[in-house]
């Protein structure tokens, strides 16, 4: 049974005048400082109770190939997990369904976190991101938004669940710390329970207009 709380007159002032500081910078003419998009996702996780997070992460261009192992371990000096290598057993990235319709030209694309206040299942996380509107990044946008944002995963683990491997299901990630000697670039199976900690990389669903 879910808790119930009792409001006090106070708290419930405070949290009105909150409510409607949002809708008073949402209306202003000139233009509004929130982001709607993120306001109504922030909006509905506490409707539904829901208190997990999705945050402006940046832009960055992206070309949709992975580059060379040696342009890897000279980006990841630390690790690059050996199946990057095109060669290494056959191992071939795909795209997961969500992930299907990209626009596979090089473009600009906008990038969110979702953060999750506990530990999630990659199940969990994928179900989530959807009910925010977003869609997790593919592997070519994850190495292309470290090429443009370098120090973020000396931040925390970020992590792309938009394409797998083939054979022993896994995703990237990013994980490194506060050098640049310190990072890595791995590989991590699909069934982790992801730490509370890390961040997963995502954009907003594309739409038929952006193919």
């Amino acid at each position: 049974m879910a808790t119930k709380y009792v409001v006090e007159g106070d708290e419930y002032r405070k949290i009105d005048r909150k409510m409607r500081d949002i809708k008073r910078q949402l209306d202003q003419t000139e233009g509004s400082p929130l982001d709607p998009f993120e306001v109504m996702v922030a909006l509905q996780c506490i409707v539904e109770g829901r208190f997990e997070r999705s945050s402006a992460a940046g832009t960055a261009h992206v070309v949709y190939a992975i580059p060379a192992m040696k342009e890897l371990r000279r980006r990841f000096p630390h690790f690059v997990d050996s199946d990057f290598s095109p060669d290494s057993h056959g191992i071939r990235f795909k795209p997961i369904k969500a992930c299907l319709m990209v626009n596979l030209q090089p473009h600009e694309v906008e990038f969110r976190y979702a953060h999750f206040a506990r530990g999630k299942s990659t199940d969990e996380a994928l179900e989530e991101i959807d009910r925010a509107g977003l869609r997790p990044a593919r592997v070519e946008e994850l190495l292309a938004y470290d090429e443009r944002y370098p120090k973020e995963m000396s931040r925390f683990p970020i992590i792309a669940l938009g394409s797998t491997t083939d054979g022993i299901i896994r995703v990237a990630c990013l994980d490194g710390g506060l050098l640049d000697r310190d990072r890595g670039l791995r590989l991590y199976p699909i069934s982790t329970s992801w730490s509370r900690l890390c961040r997963f990389l995502c954009v907003r669903k594309e739409k038929s207009s952006d193919l």
